[in-house]
């Protein structure tokens, strides 16, 4: 994580938003039951969760995954009221 990214009153002073950022074996985890394998497909196929490269390393915002998992069981629900 970036110093500057951890502290609320420094990124209100920089203007930069805190992101949590993580890497595809951490989203990995996150997802609970997506492989990184899985993620690299939906990378190299343009579908899944948005993800983005800094240098050669894939990196996934935590607000992104939570959007694409609220997508998922919006397409996927059934039963209930």
């Amino acid at each position: 994580m970036n110093a500057l990214t951890d502290n609320p009153d420094t990124a209100e002073r920089t203007g930069v938003e805190s992101t949590c950022r993580m890497g595809i074996k951490a989203a990995s985890q996150y997802l609970q039951g997506v492989s990184t394998q899985t993620l690299y497909r939906y990378r190299h196929q343009n579908i899944g969760p948005r993800s983005y490269t800094i240098g050669t390393r894939v990196f996934y915002d935590v607000e992104d995954l939570d959007a694409w998992v609220a997508e998922q069981k919006a397409t996927s629900s059934r039963g209930g009221a």
